[in-house]
């Protein structure tokens, strides 16, 4: 399973000033409102594969950013690959909104 691995962001050293503060505090307060979206990614993932599939193809449809693309392949996507790579090996390798984000396929099955 993942560990941690949702957020993609540079690490730089950068003086904190009011504004960054407010930004941190922001965000982190953002992630935890919404940690639900994470258990139930897992439970879908772990009970419901075929309803994780199509959360899945509809992350990826709305993913603005590789970042966030990547976030996908390294999270959930690694996930599902993971517990159910054998039923679906097929259809995720074919599946072209799937490959189009494995940008970064060291921690993914290449296809």
């Amino acid at each position: 399973m993942s560990r941690g691995r949702a957020v993609i962001w540079n690490v730089k050293c950068i003086e904190m000033n009011d504004k960054n503060i407010n930004d941190l505090v922001q965000a982190w307060l953002a992630y935890q409102r919404n940690w639900w979206a994470f258990e139930r990614m897992m439970d879908l993932i772990m009970r419901q594969p075929d309803q994780a599939w199509t959360v899945l193809k509809t992350l990826t449809e709305k993913a603005e950013t590789d970042a966030l693309l990547k976030a996908i392949g390294a999270g959930p996507l690694e996930d599902f690959i993971e517990n159910h790579g054998t039923e679906y090996e097929k259809t995720w390798c074919q599946a072209t909104e799937i490959r189009y984000f494995l940008l970064d396929q060291t921690s993914i099955h290449k296809c």
